[in-house]
């Protein structure tokens, strides 16, 4: 499993949004008036959901349990977790993406890439419900023609 550290992990905000910078009572504070309030922002979430890739081997099946945001700095790690699994050539790798809170482009660019490094040897399954973020992203791209769904690991394993 890996944890991608991010920029202001450590909840540090300074004025205006930089990441890293402590803020107190310095000179900022000297020239405050009364009512004067901090203004705090980020690009960042308060609380990421931290991205991980569980994997887990059943006979002639492999299931990849995601979860957190696949975005242009996770999809790398999520690529060569697919990579590696597929070396292997399973009959089946099921992705679990239910824990996904966000599926970027890059996300999507990693599992078409599996898709195709799969194929004809293993069958690459999705598994995500209509609810969940992942699969917003699979139906505006017009994905789901490519990548196989299913709402259950059971059905994704079971899927011919």
């Amino acid at each position: 499993m890996a944890r991608l550290a991010r920029a202001g992990d450590d909840g540090l905000m300074a004025r205006g949004g930089s990441p890293g910078r402590r803020t107190g009572a310095g000179a900022a504070g000297r020239n405050r008036r009364k009512g004067d309030h901090d203004v705090h922002a980020s690009t960042q979430p308060p609380n990421p959901q931290q991205f991980t890739a569980a994997v887990s081997r059943r006979p002639d099946a492999v299931v990849v349990s995601v979860t957190g945001e696949i975005d242009e700095v996770t999809a790398p790690e999520l690529r060569r977790v697919l990579d590696e699994v597929l070396l292997d050539r399973p009959a089946v790798v099921a992705v679990d993406l239910r824990g996904v809170a966000l599926l970027a482009s890059a996300g999507l660019a990693a599992l078409i890439a599996a898709h195709d490094q799969a194929v004809p040897d293993t069958r690459l399954r999705i598994v995500a419900t209509d609810t969940t973020p992942a699969m917003r992203s699979v139906q505006l791209t017009g994905l789901g023609d490519l990548l196989v769904v299913h709402p259950t690991v059971d059905q994704a394993l079971a899927a011919s």
